[in-house]
Order: C-alpha cells, then structure tokens, then sequence
C-alpha cells in the first residue's frame, strides 16, 4: 500500500490568504475610486473661473448647471462601480446625503452676499466634508486636501486679496485636482498575489 503524502498546510493558508486578498483588492479598488469626485469637483471648480471673472449673474448661473451635473455624475459613477466589482460601500447612503449636503452648504454660503463669505464659506464647507469622507473611507488624500482647504481657506479669509472668490476658486480646485491624482496614482500601487503567500511559507 503507497503512503499518502500529507497535504502541505501552508498550502491551504496561502489559498486563504489569496481568497482574502482578492476581496481586499476588490473593496480597495471599490474605495480608490474616490479619484473620480475628486477630480471631477476639482475640474468644475476651476472652470468656474472664467464666470467669476465675468461676474454678474454669471457666477450663480454656472453652478446651477455645475452643481447638480456633478452631484448626477458622482452618483452614477459611484453606482456603476459598484455593480462593476459586486461590492456595494456601507457608508453609500452616508456618501450620497453628504454630497447633497455639501453642494446645497456650498451654494447657500455663496449666496450669501458678502464678498469674502462666498469666497470662502464654500471652501470651509468641501473641507469638513471631505474630512468626513477621510474618516468613513480611511483615504488619507482625502486627510490631506481637508487640511489644506481648511488651512488655505483661513489664509484668503485673513490675507483679504484683491479678488478672493477667484483666488479661493484656484486654490480649491488645485487642491481637489492634486487630491484626486494621487489617490488615482496610490490605487494603481498593488500588492502581488504571490506576497501573502511567500510570507506564509517563511513564516
């Protein structure tokens, strides 16, 4: 009679830790996606430079258009991607009212009337919100651009430029654009498959 040969158990571990890292890929890649409504946001707020140059009316009309267009694209991304990787993000309901509740701050404080309030309420308002958004998905680009419109914010809000809701429209949107290529960039850094289990025959 043959002697069967044990089965190898670290084979196992590392079939376990495969099947592991395969969904952590997939709910990393579900939450990197985070790139999107940053860049997007950050596109549209740049590209309201040109109206606030322009002035008047012209401001208020943009993000009209602006604003809900990007509220839909995010949305629709968001859901497509999911669907996509068959994970669904528990915080999505969270997500969604969140965004609602930025764009609908943001166009209030610009409203406002005061010249340095529209300027920089809407800056101060992204940034609490994007420090929410780094806090339920644990990115820290989202961290980081929080700081940074909370900290440039107070800086056009005391140094009072010439033109603050320009200056505040270039820096927001700078920040947001810089924001969203890194975590785009951090997403496309993966571990190899094979990592997991060369640790677990060392180890």
């Amino acid at each position: 009679m043959i002697a069967r040969k044990p089965d190898d158990p670290t084979a196992g571990a590392a079939a376990t830790l495969h099947g592991v890292d395969d969904v952590r890929q997939k709910t990393r890649r579900l939450v990197n996606a985070a790139w999107f409504p940053l860049l997007l946001w950050g596109t549209i707020v740049l590209a309201s430079a040109p109206a606030i140059l322009a002035g008047g009316a012209m401001i208020a009309f943009y993000w009209l258009v602006a604003a809900p267009a990007g509220l839909v694209l995010t949305a629709r991304f968001f859901r497509r991607r999911s669907f996509e990787h068959g994970l669904a993000s528990r915080h999505w309901r969270i997500y969604r009212g969140l965004g609602v509740a930025i764009a609908v701050v943001c166009f209030a404080l610009g409203a406002a009337g005061s010249e340095i309030v529209s300027a920089v309420g809407p800056m101060y308002a992204v940034g609490v919100g994007v420090l929410v958004f780094a806090a339920l998905s644990r990115v820290a680009s989202y961290a980081f651009a929080s700081a940074v419109l909370i900290a440039a914010a107070t800086l056009i809000l005391v140094g009072d430029p010439r033109d603050p809701a320009l200056a505040a429209a270039l820096v927001e949107g700078g920040v947001l654009l810089v924001a969203g290529l890194a975590v785009l960039l951090s997403g496309g850094l993966r571990t190899s498959p094979g990592a997991d289990a060369r640790r677990v025959r060392t180890g």
